[in-house]
C-alpha cells in the first residue's frame, strides 16, 4: 500500500507549536509512526487500511473526510510532535547522539524537554478522547469501526484513556475507605 498520511505538513505546523523552519524529513517519519500507532489503535486495522485505500482511490466518504479533518488531524499532529520532540532535540549520527546548538539559541535542559513533551502528550490525549466520543456518538456512519475483522490486526481501542493529572478522592461512603469523621 502507498504511504498515505492523514495530515499535511501545513496542517501539522498550523495546529501545533512546530516551527516553520523544521524540515519535513525531520518530522514526517514521526507522523507516519504516530498514525500507525495512535490512529490505527483508535480506528482499528480494518477501517484504517480501508480508509488509506479509499484515499488513494479518491473514494473517501464525506463522513470519513469530516472525521479526518475535524478530529484526527489535530490528534495526529500532536502525537507526531510528541514523538518527534526527542529527535528534534537530539540528532543521531553514525558516531554519536548529539544536541545541536547555534549561536543565537540555548539548548533546553532535559527537564524542560520532558515538560514540553508531557504538555504535547496531554493535548494529543485530549483530542484522542474528543475523537473517541465522536465515534461513539456516530458509530453507525463507520461500519468498519463497528464490525472490524479481527484477523486484520488491531481492533478499535474504544477506551477513554485521557488523564488530566488531577485526582479527586471520593467522599466517605462512595468508595473512600479512610477514617470516618467523628464530629
Amino acid at each position: 500500500m502507498a504511504n498515505v498520511l492523514f495530515i499535511s505538513e501545513q496542517k501539522l505546523k498550523a495546529v501545533t507549536a512546530l516551527h516553520e523552519n523544521v524540515e519535513p524529513q525531520d518530522i514526517l517519519p514521526m507522523v507516519q509512526q504516530a498514525q500507525d500507532i495512535y490512529v490505527q489503535s483508535l480506528m482499528g486495522t480494518t477501517w484504517y487500511n480501508g480508509l488509506k485505500s479509499r484515499i488513494v482511490a479518491s473514494t473517501i466518504t464525506s463522513d470519513e473526510e469530516t472525521f479526518l479533518d475535524d478530529y484526527v488531524a489535530t490528534m495526529l499532529a500532536n502525537y507526531a510532535l510528541y514523538m518527534a520532540i526527542p529527535t528534534l532535540a537530539y540528532k543521531i549520527f553514525n558516531k554519536s547522539v548529539m544536541q545541536p546548538t547555534s549561536e543565537e539559541s540555548t539548548p533546553a535542559t532535559l527537564e524542560q524537554i520532558k515538560y514540553v513533551s508531557d504538555s504535547v502528550h496531554n493535548t494529543a490525549e485530549f483530542y484522542r478522547q474528543r475523537a473517541l466520543e465522536y465515534l461513539k456518538q456516530n458509530q453507525t456512519l463507520f461500519p468498519e469501526y463497528i464490525n472490524p475483522d479481527s484477523n486484520d490486526g488491531m481492533v478499535p481501542d474504544k477506551h477513554m484513556d485521557y488523564y488530566g493529572g488531577l485526582v479527586i478522592p471520593k467522599p466517605f461512603g462512595c468508595g473512600y475507605y479512610g477514617e470516618e469523621n467523628q464530629d
